[in-house]
């Protein structure tokens, strides 16, 4: 759940201290053709584990922070805010923040902005954390961008542009729909996160709305505007995607596949997966081999 807890006079130190578990891909954008030097100083990807503290007395630079999946820790002179899964942290220029892991493995990416004009907008902000829809887009364009870089080619720069543009105007759509975090939305993205661990339970409207302790008509709202599907159809796109993932990798059969992601026999998997995909799963599965 998200909490806030006031403290007063909080000191904060440099503190960079990183474990050898951590990976972290660091992307420089001024290389890139199409951005100004002067507009981003650095972006990374990151996979966290074991330890992972950062401190800034105060920063000279904005820092936008975008969780994928698991959680960390902010503090900042207004309080203590947990981040969640599919949040944006913002971290203007100028103030003093800490931060560090929460969990057993946070996945973010990150982007570190110079305090000008183009990002001006971010100076009036808070130190604030988000629910945020386009966490996985940016996460996933900043990482082709990264591979595109990395390839030859006579189109290298023409692509590098147009992932450039869809980065930023994803970037600015983020901080233009900022969402503060409720409890209920924290309690919605942590049964996500997990979901995919859990696909096998008979799951209904009504079994989800009464393990998060809400409303069916409140869950539903909330499955809308976290994630833009119903929580039955997010349910669905989830087993249907994993009965592939055990259809080409596995030698289970289909009724134990269907068993795996939550269907009672092979016969309701079978024609659940037929009007999702347009096929069988046994004809599916041919055409992987």
């Amino acid at each position: 759940m998200f909490k806030t807890i006031i403290v007063d006079k909080v000191m904060f130190q440099e503190i960079q201290n990183i474990h050898e578990d951590c990976n972290e891909l660091f992307i420089c954008l001024p290389e890139f053709n199409s951005l100004s030097p002067n507009s981003v100083r650095l972006a990374g990807i990151s996979e966290l584990r074991t330890l992972y503290q950062i401190g800034r007395v105060a920063n000279q630079t904005h820092l936008l922070l975008f969780t994928r999946n698991g959680y960390g820790r902010l503090k900042t002179a207004e309080g203590e805010f947990e981040i969640g899964p599919q949040t944006l942290t913002v971290l203007p220029a100028g103030k003093g923040f800490y931060f560090e892991l929460a969990s057993q493995e946070w996945q973010t990416c990150w982007f570190i902005l110079k305090d000008s004009q183009q990002w001006k907008g971010i100076k009036q902000m808070q130190q604030e954390v988000f629910h945020c829809r386009e966490v996985n887009v940016v996460h996933s364009t900043l990482k082709l961008l990264h591979q595109q870089h990395e390839l030859e080619g006579s189109g290298k720069s023409a692509m590098e542009s147009e992932l450039m543009d869809i980065l930023f105007r994803y970037l600015k759509l983020a901080l233009g729909n900022r969402q503060p975090v409720t409890g209920a939305d924290s309690r919605v993205w942590d049964f996500i996160t997990q979901l995919s661990g859990r696909l096998h339970i008979r799951w209904t409207t009504e079994k989800i709305a009464q393990e998060l302790h809400l409303s069916e008509p409140h869950l539903f709202r909330l499955f809308k505007s976290n994630v833009g599907k119903s929580p039955m159809q997010y349910l669905t796109e989830l087993r249907i995607q994993h009965a592939r993932e055990l259809l080409k990798h596995s030698n289970l059969s289909i009724e134990q596949i269907a068993l795996c992601v939550g269907y009672n026999d092979g016969t309701s998997f079978s024609h659940r997966f037929r009007k999702t995909v347009g096929t069988s799963p046994g004809i599916w599965r041919q055409g992987q081999h």
